[in-house]
């Protein structure tokens, strides 16, 4: 249910993020924070849940340990393999998860690259824009004594 509303707040994240307006990078470094904390948060979800796996594990072997008869029964069986199930299934969710976060730390960098060349461009801008704003003083300020002159 965690990973869902996670998943959830990330998607939500991905589809507000064009909309939000570029101010250095702000929005940028928060999805980068966002994203960490996401990596750590499933990192964290595998180990308690391989932590889990293996104390039904040594369960398992404890009742087996106990004298069950020729190893252990139908039931014991499914519940390992239902855990080795879970473990196989958490190990590829975290290897996609790790993917995920290697490409989206990937789009930042791209995304962070973009904003300093923008960011560029209009201070570059600005700049072209007050010499106009100069040179149309001058004009104007000309204009007058030329038109005495006539």
């Amino acid at each position: 249910m965690r990973v869902w509303c996670r998943s959830l707040a990330l998607g939500c994240f991905r589809q507000a993020a064009p909309c939000l307006p570029v101010h250095g990078g702000a929005e940028v470094s928060a999805e980068k924070n966002f994203l960490k904390k996401e990596r750590v948060y499933r990192i964290s979800y595998a180990v308690s849940a391989g932590s889990e796996t293996e104390d039904r594990h040594k369960k398992v072997q404890n009742t087996e340990n106990d004298g069950l008869e020729n190893g252990m029964d139908s039931h014991l069986l499914e519940l390992q393999r239902d855990a080795n199930r879970q473990i196989s299934d958490l190990k590829f969710k975290l290897v996609k998860s790790e993917q995920e976060v290697t490409t989206l730390e990937q789009n930042v960098i791209r995304l962070e690259g973009q904003v300093s060349r923008y960011k560029g461009a209009s201070e570059n801008a600005e700049k072209i824009e007050d010499e106009l704003k100069g040179r149309e003083t001058k004009a104007a300020e000309r204009a007058p004594l030329s038109s005495g002159s006539d």
